[in-house]
């Protein structure tokens, strides 16, 4: 209930330092009023909220392995993203890292481009027929991929706006990208398209 009534309000610097440690520096879960999946939300609920790319990048390597820490890895690797800096997503999911981390769908995509990126072919097409036998089925990212793989010559100009990842494949896997933002476009592509000096 104390959380749900701090969320909306604009608390001082010093109110967020307290909350911050309240929240981020417990060795112990509270067991009395409060579960720990809520406990465990109401911290990365505070992290995306605070927006602090580094405190959250910090909180991730001590606890990557949290059940419900998909939504945070997601989040900051958007964000790096949306602001140009792949290689700071991509060094979360270096392969020291991407073993201890929960991940999902969403998240193995991210480290097959992320391979792709990096030139490591070999891994990002032995990582994606595994994924591939494990049923998983993405027409959009299976096309950008065989692009970007070489498998393909042909630029493929499809855009998805459903992510921040297909956005930029989008944009990476065209020869003439052209998209014109307007008052219905998501927020994250506004974004997206002022760091990558796209809008006109």
């Amino acid at each position: 209930a104390i959380l749900k009534k701090l969320n909306p309000k604009k608390l001082s610097e010093d109110a967020q330092d307290i909350l911050q440690i309240a929240l981020l520096t417990n060795s112990y879960f509270p067991n009395i009023n409060i579960k720990k999946d809520e406990f465990i939300n109401s911290k990365i609920n505070f992290l995306i909220m605070k927006d602090d790319l580094d405190l959250i990048e910090n909180f991730i390597y001590k606890n990557s392995n949290l059940k419900n820490s998909q939504n945070l890895i997601m989040y900051y690797l958007d964000q790096n993203l949306i602001n140009s800096k792949l290689d700071k997503s991509c060094s979360l999911l270096s392969l020291e890292n991407f073993k201890n981390i929960a991940v999902n769908d969403y998240i193995e995509k991210f480290y097959i481009y992320c391979l792709i990126s990096k030139n490591n072919t070999e891994d990002a097409k032995l990582y994606f027929d595994l994924k591939k036998e494990t049923g998983f089925k993405d027409k959009f990212f299976e096309s950008k991929f065989n692009y970007l793989m070489g498998y393909s010559d042909k630029s493929i100009e499809e855009i998805s706006e459903k992510s921040v990842l297909n956005f930029h494949l989008s944009h990476v896997t065209s020869e003439n990208f052209n998209y014109t933002a307007n008052e219905k476009t998501p927020k994250f592509i506004w974004k997206y398209l002022s760091s990558n000096n796209l809008l006109e």
